[in-house]
C-alpha cells in the first residue's frame, strides 16, 4: 500500500508540474512582452546555474543518512545550518557583485534572485528530508511548489 501510494503522488505530482509549466509558459508567451519573457528566462537558469554550487551534495548526504539511522533530529539540525550557511555565502556574493548581475539582466534583480536560490535551496533540502525519512508522497507535494 506504501509503495503503491508513492508512486501515485510520484505521478501525480510530476503530471501537475508539467500541465503547471505547459499552461505558464502558453499565457506568458501570449501575454508578456518578449523582453520580459527573456528576463524570467535568464532568471530561471540564473537561479538553476547558482543552486549547483549552493548545494555541495548536502541533500543528497542527508537524504542518505536519515535513511541509515534513526537519530534524524541532529541529522536534519546539522544539514539545515550548513544549507543556510551555504544560502548566507551564496547571498553575500550575489550581494559583493550586485552591480555586474544588475548589468547582465538590466534590471535591478539581485534581491528577487537571492530569495530565488534561497527558496530552492530550502524547499529541496525539505524535500530530501523528507525522502529521507521514507514519506516520498509527501515530498513529492513539494515538487509543485518548487516551480
Amino acid at each position: 500500500m506504501r509503495l503503491a501510494r508513492s508512486g501515485s503522488a510520484v505521478f501525480l505530482s510530476k503530471t501537475l508540474v508539467a500541465i503547471l509549466t505547459f499552461g505558464t509558459f502558453t499565457y506568458l508567451t501570449r501575454t508578456v512582452d518578449a523582453d520580459i519573457l527573456g528576463l524570467y528566462f535568464i532568471y530561471e537558469a540564473s537561479v538553476a546555474i547558482i543552486s549547483v554550487p549552493a548545494d555541495f551534495g548536502i541533500r543528497r548526504s542527508i537524504q542518505k543518512r536519515l535513511s541509515e539511522t534513526n537519530s534524524s533530529q541532529d541529522l536534519f539540525s546539522a544539514g539545515l545550518l550548513i544549507q543556510v550557511c551555504t544560502i548566507v555565502t551564496i547571498a553575500l556574493i550575489i550581494l559583493m557583485f550586485r552591480s555586474r548581475v544588475n548589468n547582465y539582466f538590466g534590471v535591478k534583480v539581485y534581491l528577487v534572485l537571492i530569495c530565488g536560490v534561497g527558496f530552492k535551496q530550502i524547499s529541496v533540502f525539505f524535500q530530501s528530508v523528507l525522502k529521507g525519512e521514507s514519506k516520498v508522497a509527501y515530498a513529492e507535494w513539494l515538487r509543485p511548489v518548487q516551480r
